[in-house]
């Protein structure tokens, strides 16, 4: 199939569903089938961006608020293969199932409890967790709980970024979701990951307990996988590696399956891992929705591969399919490791026949009781998880997904068992479990020790609410048949009502390797997924339940090993200590007194115990007996130490200490910083061990100091000088020399620049980005770019960029850097060459070349071109991009071309700001100056990681020398100013302390009882106990305040029948049924006589400019200014005046923000507006000001709690907001949040006595009036 041909298949299925205009990155999109010429795939590494180990988790504070129902969507894109599938469905033969109940034999949970509530206002909650020895751990969207085994919750629910706190960039700041909690049985260690989207790029967040506490400390790893969204990421264990697939989109465009291994072994120690990854979009673009295997039991042989499976209809490559991929990772040498056969499957297996077209892939499709509103069946794809196990030396795979079992929307799961007896995989057993006529999806299948199966799953139907119900097989039962029945972990008793229909979007069954509730080892299920209690828009609930098999069916001989780990030297017991059995794998670690257990099948085994600074030992042929219990006890020796110290100085000019973060590969102690004042470390080691020292300054511009050791004696010193990066950012530093630079922000072509078309078609560099492509090399603004993709189909591209001729006569030194991103297609393959010349362009001398593969960005090359064009007169540099037909792109920016640079006199001054109240108390944010050079500044900062160092940390480099007057700064605080005597060179030490109030209140707190319709006066005391004066001011806050029964707040409510959807309108997808209702609500009311606001006594006026509705006024100077809205299409951001003296409406000047009902206010003749739904749903804060006077906005402080819907009122001059909607589909608040125009302040006042949204208030004789407005409560 060529290009031309993919894209006319694409163009119909736009013509067809209307939705997947362009399953790649632009309108040119690649495809590649079976059977095409295929080159070979070839491994992409990716390194870890940041590593960081927290304090324990138990230990931490949420750094974010649990809030409550809200019905934010956590998207899950569908793969276009699927809308294939429904245009092309084809009838399927008589598909074998187990269509008729069976006597349920299904054993009673032994556990069950609930889990996490619906606390990130969101859905679906992508309900997931595992078990280990002691704990079991659930994540849901955004959160994680811990619960011991009996169902008692040790942490949270928190906030999965509670995790994160301190790591900064995107994994603290945005994560999003799609969870997944796995206990790594190998090691006892948990993992714990998340994908994050921070601003133009795609993050995979992984976080690994340092113990078999997951309450305990974490090894933070964040992994930017670049310009592709890593949608629906699953993990699986493996010995050699953690393995992960993901469903890529450049934006909401299809763009292929990623799989992925991760460096396991380095990432248990805390170590910087890597990530061996393969891009499966130029082999077969129809891959997708595949799993990695994740291991149950004991580990396979060594250098057994890992798995992957997907799962296909026969619309899709002709037959009802699995495929099968082995992952060979080499970690040696990572550029020989391979997925499948050049990213084709090693096999496919055709299964029984089946029909994964539920409902035409539409979300709306598993009906619920009471409600029309279906949910999602998610059938396109392989459910959570693939698990793998090894029984006597037979490994076995076991899957489900959902399929339609009859052709009518009728959801039932097909389970899968295959197996390898070293022969290769077979399909062992299958079926589809569909007893009645109710909906079976959103499966979970396992298999335990003895190889029977379980599947966890939801079921439905218009009589029966979403509820978790399980079923299972005994290995001995008929083949293909659920055969024990089905039982239940909770009935629900309501419906899930968002348009959304979002269910799922997956589950979790898991298989303890411990001892179980049966007696037996690696037998008990625990599964959890979501269900209601209720009918609600999405108050979803999770369960966990737990089951086994009668001891019968799963069991076997077993026994105990305990023991205790020791010092040899102090008899002391150790702590933490790793003990690993062999045959098997297991691995535990020791709790506070040293202890550790097993309970393992009848055999021999190999203990193992090792602890970082101890010398492992052994203890061969430990035997298990039936119902016996072993000891086996360790006395460890300490291994030879090592001191390692040394300075880290700056090695540019400048000469000076440097504060610097070094971490060492191979030592699990965390980063060991220096001494700020004079660059100073020291750390204990192991001698006769390897490692490496990655040193980095904790100011920006410095390269890496890297270096390996293996130290022999007691003591060593390892100096580190850093060199600054061609950037010329470090402090003191700056360019000194003319070079070239350039960074392609005019849109035009560079002056001095030239660009070369040797194919004559005039594809060439252009610098408008004319294909909309986001900025990847991680520069910004625009840049210089060939663009293959938008030249297109049987267009080819032979061009060049070249650089202005420069003079480096007398310049020795010449380095060219720029950054860049190169996105790789191969069909033919082209090569994009970085070439130098020095005699003006008449030969070429090529220094880098891109072929073979992508070089995404963000990427910045720095290249020594001193050999070439040191002491050159005549050189000039050119970016060559040929042999490309309807390729990808290569973009440039931020060129610089032997741009020097050098020290500025001066010296550093490092130390810290307090607050003079609190001795040691760190103000981070203040601002340290000069006061004779006020541009030399800077800004305190945290220092989370040094425990040597305090907050509110500084290092400011001083262009004056001597001794001169520095001063320190913050908001609300007193200035504190004194001279440093700054000596050029070197570093400088100072401490500022700010003076700032301190009030304390007496009583507190204030309390009074006050009887309905009278008055209290009680006194309050404010006692200024800080270093400086304050100006305060009383204002309402928030109080316990208890109405006695039978008050009444305001007139009798009174309901008006009818439906008024009361959510944001502009969701771009289609009217919900709400809205319908209330239209038609509307026109019955008309037709019934029933005056509208447009009825007498109203008044005609001059029409509103354009159509509108949901956008919100208020009179200044006896005229009506109206502001946002929706027109029926767009939110808006227009707004227009209304003279009644001339019955005419003005256009004013536009808002920054689109906002679908705001709140205003007329202040001292200004127009305050708040809130209101963006494009997306979601309550904009920014507080807008529009002035008459000027036709122009200014903007205040930000609303800390912004709301649409809401009502606003002019009170003494402060803007009050009441109530409103949290977000576009949920409605219904009690905050009231006051705007003091005078101070550019928000405060919290009193709550309104009800949840309330699009209520109306006015201010009368200084008290606030409300009446009507709607909640999601009525």
């Amino acid at each position: 199939m060529t290009k031309r041909s993919v894209t006319l298949f694409v163009l119909f299925i736009v013509a067809l569903v209307g939705i997947w205009c362009i399953p790649a990155e632009s309108a040119n999109s690649k495809k590649q089938t079976q059977g095409q010429p295929q080159s070979t795939l070839r491994p992409q590494i990716i390194h870890s961006l940041k590593v960081m180990r927290t304090k324990p988790l138990r230990e931490l504070k949420p750094i974010r608020k649990l809030q409550g129902e809200t019905g934010k969507e956590i998207e899950n894109r569908v793969m276009p293969k699927a809308f294939a599938s429904a245009a092309k469905r084809i009838t399927q033969p008589a598909i074998p199932l187990r269509n008729a109940p069976v006597t349920n034999k299904m054993p009673d949970t032994f556990i069950d409890f609930e889990g996490t509530d619906n606390l990130c206002g969101c859905l679906p909650p992508d309900t997931n967790g595992d078990v280990g020895p002691n704990h079991y751990v659930q994540v849901v969207n955004e959160h994680i709980q811990v619960f011991d085994k009996t169902g008692t919750s040790l942490l949270g629910p928190e906030t999965i970024a509670t995790l994160w706190q301190g790591f900064g960039g995107g994994c603290e700041n945005d994560g999003f979701g799609d969870p997944i909690a796995l206990y790594d049985h190998l090691a006892d260690r948990w993992l714990i990951s998340q994908f994050a989207f921070p601003p133009g790029s795609n993050h995979q967040c992984v976080a690994i307990s340092v113990t078999g506490d997951p309450t305990g400390s974490y090894f933070l790893y964040d992994f930017n996988l670049g310009q592709l969204v890593n949608d629906y990421p699953h993990f699986g264990v493996w010995p050699d590696g953690y393995y992960m697939t993901d469903n890529q989109f450049n934006g909401n465009s299809w763009a292929g399956a990623g799989v992925y291994a991760f460096e396991r072994s380095k990432m248990l120690t805390g170590d910087p891992a890597q990530i061996v990854y393969f891009d499966l979009f130029t082999v077969d673009q129809n891959f997708g929705g595949m799993l990695p295997n994740d291991l149950d039991g004991p580990a396979p042989d060594v250098g057994t591969p890992a798995t992957f499976a997907e799962v296909d209809d026969d619309s899709v490559f002709g037959t009802d399919r699995i495929s099968l991929w082995q992952f060979h990772v080499d970690w040696n040498n990572t550029a020989n490791s391979t997925f499948g056969i050049s990213g084709e499957p090693n096999i496919h297996l055709d299964t029984d026949p089946f029909d994964w077209n539920m409902c035409n892939f539409n979300r709306d499709c598993i009906p619920q009781p009471n409600t029309s509103q279906g949910l999602d069946a998610i059938t396109d794809r392989l459910m959570h998880r693939l698990q793998y196990r090894n029984i006597n030396g037979v490994a076995y795979l076991v899957g489900n997904h959902t399929v339609d079992v009859d052709g009518n929307d009728h959801a039932g799961v097909d389970w899968f068992q295959l197996k390898n007896d070293g022969s290769g995989w077979v399909i062992n057993n299958q079926g589809i479990y569909a007893p009645d006529s109710d909906n079976r999806w959103m499966g979970s299948a396992a298999m335990d020790s003895a190889g029977n199966i379980a599947i966890g799953f939801s079921v439905s139907s218009s009589n029966t609410f979403p509820s978790i119900r399980y079923t299972g097989r005994l290995a001995s039962d008929p083949a293909g048949q659920m055969s024990q029945g089905e039982n239940s972990i909770i009935e629900g008793t309501g419906s899930q009502t968002s348009f959304f229909a979002r269910w799922g979007d997956y589950s979790g069954l898991v298989v303890d390797n411990t001892i179980g509730a049966n007696g037996g080892i690696d037998c008990d299920f625990w599964y959890t997924t979501e269900y209601l209690q209720q009918t609600s828009d999405a108050d979803w609930k999770t369960h966990v339940g737990a089951f086994s098999f009668a001891p019968s069916a799963c069991g076997g001989p077993h026994g105990d090993i305990h023991g205790k780990v020791t010092d040899n030297s102090t008899t002391d017991p150790i702590v933490g200590a790793t003990v690993k059995v062999s045959p098997g794998g297991f691995a535990t670690t020791t709790d506070a007194g040293g202890n550790y257990h097993f309970t393992l099948g009848v055999g021999n085994y190999d203990i193992t115990a090792s602890k970082y600074g101890y010398i492992p030992k052994t203890n061969s042929g430990v035997a298990v007996t039936d119902g016996g219990d072993t000891p086996s006890d360790f006395a460890l020796d300490l291994a030879p130490h090592v001191t390692v110290s040394g300075t880290v100085t700056d090695g540019s000019g400048h000469g000076w200490p440097l504060y610097a973060r070094i971490d060492i590969t191979g030592y699990p102690g965390g980063p060991v910083f220096t001494n700020p004042s004079d660059g100073t470390y020291s750390v204990d080691l192991l001698q006769s061990t390897d490692y490496t020292m990655n040193v980095n300054a904790i100011s920006s511009g410095y390269t890496t100091g890297t270096r390996d050791i293996n130290e022999t004696n007691a003591t060593a010193t390892e100096d580190f000088q850093l060199t600054i990066t061609q950037a010329c950012n470090a402090p003191g530093y700056a360019s000194t020399g003319s070079g070239v630079s350039e960074n392609f922000d005019s849109g035009s072509q560079p002056t001095g620049w030239t660009v070369i078309d040797n194919e004559g078609n005039n594809d060439v560099w252009t610098f408008t980005d004319p294909e909309s492509q986001p900025n990847n090399t991680g520069g910004s603004g625009l840049f210089a770019v060939i663009n293959s993709d938008f030249y297109g189909d049987g267009q080819s591209q032979d061009t060049e960029l070249r650089s202005p001729v420069h003079d480096f006569s007398g310049q020795a030194s010449v380095h060219l850097t720029f950054d860049t991103d190169f996105r790789y297609f191969g069909f033919p393959p082209e090569v994009g060459d970085v070439d130098v010349s020095n005699d003006g362009g008449a030969n070429w001398t090529n220094v880098v070349r891109y072929q073979n593969g992508s070089t995404r960005g963000p990427h910045h090359e720095d290249i020594d071109i001193s050999t070439i064009a040191g002491n050159q007169s005549n050189v000039m540099v050119r970016f060559h991009y040929y042999n490309a037909t309807f390729e990808w792109w290569w973009q440039i920016d931020n060129v610089e071309i032997g741009v020097q640079c050098g020290p500025v006199t001066g010296g550093l001054i490092v130390g810290n700001v307090y607050d003079a109240n609190t001795p040691g108390l760190g103000i981070n944010g203040a601002t340290v100056t000069s006061n004779n050079n006020p541009s030399d500044t800077t800004t305190t900062v945290s220092t989370p990681l040094d425990d040597n160092l305090d907050e509110g940390f500084f290092i400011l480099f001083s262009s004056t020398t001597g001794n001169k007057k520095y001063t320190a700064s913050k908001n609300l605080y007193g200035n504190d100013q004194h001279n440093v005597n700054v000596q050029a060179d070197q570093v400088t030490l100072a401490t500022f302390n700010l003076d700032a109030g301190k009030i304390v209140p007496s009583p507190n707190p204030l309390e009074a009882t006050v009887d309905l319709g009278t008055t209290q006066t009680p006194t309050l005391t404010l006692d200024n106990q800080g270093a400086a004066a304050v100006d305060y001011e009383l204002q309402e806050g928030k109080g316990n305040t208890n109405l006695p029964q039978g008050s009444k707040i305001g007139a009798p409510r009174k309901r008006i029948p009818g439906s008024y959807s009361p959510y944001f309108l502009n969701t771009k997808k289609k009217q919900t049924k709400a809205d319908a209702e209330r239209k038609a609500d509307t026109d019955q009311a008309q037709e019934n006589g029933t005056p509208l606001p447009d009825a007498p006594p109203w008044t005609s006026i001059h029409d509103y400019p354009i159509s509108i509705m949901d956008n919100s006024c208020a009179d200044i100077d006896e005229k009506i200014y109206c502001v946002g809205g929706y027109d029926g299409n767009n939110n808006l951001n227009s707004g227009y005046v209304y003279d009644p003296s001339s019955d005419t409406w003005s256009g004013i000047a536009s808002m920054t923000g689109i906002r679908e009902k705001p709140v205003v206010a007329s202040i001292d003749g200004k127009l305050y507006v708040t809130g209101g739904w963006d494009n997306n749903g979601n309550p904009d804060g920014t507080l807008e000001i529009y002035d008459p006077s000027s036709d122009s906005w200014s903007t205040g402080a930000t609303n800390p709690t912004p709301r649409a819907a809401s009502s606003g009122v002019n009170l003494d001059g402060k803007f009050y907001v009441i109530g409103g909607c949290p977000t576009g589909f949920s409605c219904g608040a009690t905050d009231t949040m006051v705007y003091d125009p005078s101070a550019d302040t928000w405060t919290a006042v009193a709550d309104f006595p009800e949840l309330t949204s699009w209520t109306s208030c006015g201010a009368i004789s200084g008290q606030i009036f409300c009446g009507g407005g709607v909640s999601d409560n009525g």
